[in-house]
This record gives C-alpha cells, structure tokens and sequence, in this order.
C-alpha cells in the first residue's frame, strides 16, 4: 500500500484493487459536492456551496447571499477503471475510491 500527500488537504493511497482519495472538506454536505471523469483521466471535485444569512432589525430586513465554488482536477493513473469511481462522504471527509482493471 501505498500513500501520497498530495497539495492540498487530501491524501492518495493506493491499493491492490483501487487507488482511494481522501479529501477533508469541513463543514460540507453530500449534496454541494460533485464528483466527475472528464477527458479521459481526469477526476474533478467540484464543490458548490450557497449561504444565505438574514437579519431582522426594528429599521428593517437585512438579507445577505453569498456563493462559492471551487474545482480541484487530479490526472488519475493508467491502470484505473475510470467508468466504475464511487464517492462517498464521510465525518466531513469525501472518499473516492477508484478500482484498477
């Protein structure tokens, strides 16, 4: 098995039968993450993240939207079978488990 930093808050490892991402993306649900294969190989993250805030005061209502993404793309190795990648989050965590053919 073998494990691999990668430059952001995520951590690659591989296995016999798969290679398995770990990113930790606090404060996320399932629902604002996104995970797809584009061109071939590559493993995109997308995450979409919506907050809405209102305040009520005796002047008024007050409220504020705020939107936020970002795309994070890995080049996944030779050996991976891109057309059966699962995902899953767990505990603030997504996993990404890729099998190999």
């Amino acid at each position: 098995m073998t494990r691999k930093k990668t430059r952001d808050r995520g951590e690659w490892k591989e296995t016999p039968v798969a290679h398995v991402y770990k990113a930790h993306l606090p404060g996320l649900r399932h629902n604002e993450v996104r995970v797809e294969v584009e061109n071939g190989r590559e493993l995109c993250i997308i995450v979409e993240k919506w907050v809405e805030r209102e305040t009520r005061s005796g002047r008024g209502n007050l409220v504020e939207r705020a939107r936020g993404r970002f795309i994070q793309t890995l080049m996944l190795p030779e050996n991976s079978n891109v057309h059966r990648v699962k995902a899953y989050m767990d505990n603030g965590a997504l996993v990404i488990n890729v099998p190999k053919y």
